[in-house]
């Protein structure tokens, strides 16, 4: 079932830098966006100091700006 391929789907972890390529943004712009814009993914906390983007949330949003254009 999709449940099955959900739970055994490692999750894919995306840095700032990475984050900034994708949208052509800076680095700043990316953090700024996460914490004004309610709809931009947040980051996760992986360990002290280390933040990372859930590419799944990431894709998910994308999604959403194509379907409200």
């Amino acid at each position: 079932s999709d449940m099955n391929i959900k739970l055994n789907h490692s999750k894919k972890w995306l840095k700032d830098q990475e984050l900034a390529e994708r949208f052509g943004l800076g680095r700043s712009t990316i953090w700024v966006r996460a914490k004004v814009d309610p709809e931009f993914p947040k980051p996760k906390k992986i360990s002290n100091g280390l933040s990372r983007w859930d590419l799944d949330e990431i894709l998910e949003f994308e999604n959403n700006l194509k379907n409200s254009i």
